[in-house]
């Protein structure tokens, strides 16, 4: 199993968790970041349907992925705002996720959790969703996973 170093795992997580207009002017990578061979995305209410500069954030974290080789994207929950997905043919999986996470590097498994606002809609549609798309991994409402 690898390690991550906490400087490696705290640096994305501050850089990822202030999701707001201010995040968006990002345009140059931060060089300062420690270089390691673990890193990984945590991300929280990521899915705003394309609004609060989401897709600006999607491609500076599409760079960031490309240059640091993320491993995986840990999805804290609330990818579905505002009252969840009602399906899997739900347009939401489309123009919160798919849509907006393209970057080649971002195509890394993402390991999620339910929020508050996939609650409102079919938490199974969420679920289910593990079986269509490759890299969304979701596989009940509680589980655990063991990154190698």
């Amino acid at each position: 199993m690898k390690r991550l170093s906490f400087s490696a795992i705290f640096s994305l997580i501050a850089l990822l968790l202030f999701q707001q207009p201010l995040f968006a002017q990002v345009v140059e990578l931060d060089a300062s970041l420690p270089k390691t061979d673990n890193y990984i995305f945590v991300v929280t209410d990521a899915g705003r349907n394309g609004s609060f500069d989401q897709r600006t954030i999607g491609d500076v974290m599409g760079r960031y992925a490309d240059s640091l080789g993320v491993e995986f994207v840990l999805n804290c929950g609330d990818m579905f705002h505002y009252d969840g997905v009602q399906s899997l043919q739900d347009p939401l999986f489309m123009t919160n996720y798919e849509l907006i996470y393209r970057a080649g590097e971002l195509q890394c498994p993402w390991c999620g959790l339910l929020g508050n606002h996939e609650y409102r809609g079919s938490t199974a549609a969420v679920m289910d969703f593990t079986n269509v798309a490759l890299r969304w991994n979701v596989p009940s409402s509680y589980y655990g996973k063991t990154i190698q």
